[in-house]
């Protein structure tokens, strides 16, 4: 929505503490037109630490961000919502990460093209977040190693459901480790990711009560045998650990119906 005002047009937020944080920070002090937001290249940290915003819904009008720099939005405890849909890149160097520390609930990032770490240390993009559904991280190709106390998404107590993209080819070290919640595992790549060290590590598919589901179909093995895609999964290496907890994507509608219907969307590509 667009409020009339002299002049132009200024955008219209659901959260007006967002709304003056950019009015005053790339608006007229008053509001921000969509032209102004549109030539903002970066948000910075401006939103970092701040425990009153809840949402911003309207990141897509600044049409011309393209990367969450590291502690963009850190320690932003209140905030649920942000629209990813024009991100490409979002930084997490451990404790600093972009996302580090939030309320978000889901992550629907459909243009990511990399999850970074500027300062060479370890992933930490979305650790200690409210996240509970990770249901589309774009194109990306890899998710940077972690540690111990933090990775991209470790830990996130809260975490039940991460579909991951079929361009993916390498999990790193730690990436899910201790996310106590974490019961569904979807990866559409066909081919097993190279899957880190302790990736998941004290999860309920590590003992047992999780699920891990893969395309349906087949490939070739080493040899150049045709082998079913569950297959590839049971055998590559540490996903061989997880072999009894593989089960090929159509299988979900009949485990669990309820979610199936709720994430379709984000899965109908590769049923």
């Amino acid at each position: 929505l667009t409020l009339n005002v002299l002049g132009g047009y200024y955008l219209r937020f659901a959260d007006p503490v967002v709304a003056q944080i950019c009015a005053d920070n790339w608006g007229d002090k008053v509001g921000i037109t969509p032209e102004q937001a549109a030539v903002v290249a970066s948000i910075g940290t401006v939103f970092s630490g701040n425990t009153e915003i809840t949402s911003f819904d309207e990141l897509d009008k600044f049409t011309s961000v393209k990367t969450l720099i590291n502690e963009a939005f850190k320690g932003a405890s209140s905030l649920k919502k942000v629209n990813l849909s024009n991100i490409i890149e979002i930084q997490g160097s451990g404790a600093r990460g972009a996302l580090y520390g939030t309320a978000l609930e889901e992550v629907i990032a459909p243009n990511l093209e990399k999850l970074s770490i500027p300062s060479n240390t370890i992933g930490g993009h979305f650790a200690n977040s409210a996240i509970h559904r990770v249901l589309s991280l774009g194109k990306i190709t890899y998710i940077p190693n972690g540690g111990s106390l933090y990775s991209p998404f470790q830990p996130c107590a809260n975490l039940d459901v991460v579909i991951l993209p079929d361009t993916l080819s390498s999990i790193g070290a730690h990436c899910f480790r201790n996310d106590t919640a974490l019961r569904f595992l979807i990866c559409k790549a066909t081919t097993p990711p190279t899957l880190g060290t302790s990736a998941l590590l004290a999860t309920p598919i590590a003992s047992g009560t999780g699920s891990i589901y893969v395309p349906d179909g087949t490939t070739m093995d080493a040899e150049g045998n045709t082998i079913t895609i569950v297959e590839a999964y049971k055998a590559a290496t540490n996903w061989s650990a997880y072999a009894s907890r593989v089960c090929p994507i159509s299988q979900l509608e009949t485990d669990n119906k309820e979610l199936f219907n709720e994430i379709y969307e984000y899965i109908k590509d590769v049923l």
